[in-house]
């Protein structure tokens, strides 16, 4: 019987624990920015300097609501949402930043160690839903909710998150587009090479009340391989996989002579092809109807 071993800890660090390139397969759904608190349990810190004596700092910044100059409100509790004086260090859940650069930020470090960890034939399956702007910033921005009873206008002293231009705007009633700007700089930017753009439909997803849009019945998930560079062999008929076809190549376990449309003489067929990654299309296929036309 196979051990399973589950490790359980904060994303980044567990990660480290992984060495590189021993995953064949990662699915994940990231908590998406502004939609949801997952308790005070949950809050981490993130960036700064290691070593530092952290100076917490509850803050207000001017947010970039299409230009507004509006405030960001988040919530009161100290140990929440703040910002280190000293090195610029945030404290909080992720998915609840104070701006969408910040929030991406952080999962491009998450995604670069989900690259790191990944064979090259290996697959990563992202899923991605997103989320609305709306005059409060990010905290419960989607439509519909109700703003939170126990907020506070943060004011930073300083200037720590300014390596951060904000260049991702959350204009109200507009959508975020968190998963395709991620998507983008996932290609861009780390080398992630984007195969599928699959979309997730929930016929009984959540009832909206707005009546100036369509309801999102739907998220989208990402199909991304590590490369696109030749990571193994596989034979078609035999199932083998090999990091490279047989020196001798056997007919009938290797190749076959098949006939042509349009030629006299047969053609040699060769059951070894290429693969980037691993991809067994029949397993996920459904079945032809008994009406369907060849």
């Amino acid at each position: 019987m196979q051990e399973l071993t589950i490790i359980q800890g904060h994303v980044l660090p567990a990660l480290a624990t992984i060495p590189n390139g021993t995953v064949d397969l990662i699915v994940t759904s990231p908590p998406y920015w502004g939609l949801r608190d997952y308790g005070e349990e949950t809050v981490t810190v993130w960036d700064g300097e290691a070593g530092c004596e952290h100076i917490w700092q509850i803050v207000k910044k001017e947010a970039t609501h299409g230009g507004k100059g509006i405030l960001t409100e988040m919530l009161c509790h100290d140990t929440f949402s703040s910002f280190c004086s000293k090195c610029g260090a945030w404290r909080g859940q992720l998915g609840l930043e104070p701006s969408l650069d910040l929030y991406l930020k952080h999962l491009l470090q998450i995604t670069a160690e989900l690259k790191r960890v990944l064979k090259p034939s290996g697959v990563m399956f992202w899923n991605h839903g997103d989320s609305y702007g709306g005059s409060w910033q990010n905290y419960g921005a989607r439509e519909g909710t109700q703003r939170p009873k126990n907020t506070v206008s943060f004011e930073l002293r300083g200037n720590p998150s300014e390596e951060i231009p904000p260049t991702a705007r959350a204009t109200e009633k507009c959508l975020c587009l968190q998963n395709f700007r991620l998507l983008i700089r996932l290609v861009d930017e780390q080398g992630w090479i984007a195969r599928n753009n699959i979309p997730w439909v929930k016929p009984n997803g959540m009832p909206s009340s707005v009546r100036d849009r369509f309801t999102n019945k739907w998220e989208p998930i990402f199909f991304l391989s590590k490369s696109n560079d030749t990571a193994y062999y596989w034979n078609e008929k035999t199932g083998l996989m090999a990091d490279r076809p047989p020196a001798e190549r056997l007919e009938g376990r290797d190749w076959e002579w098949r006939k042509v449309p349009g030629k006299p003489e047969p053609k040699k067929y060769s059951f070894w092809s290429s693969m980037d990654y691993w991809f067994d299309l029949d397993a996920v296929c459904e079945p032809p109807s008994p009406n369907s036309h060849p």
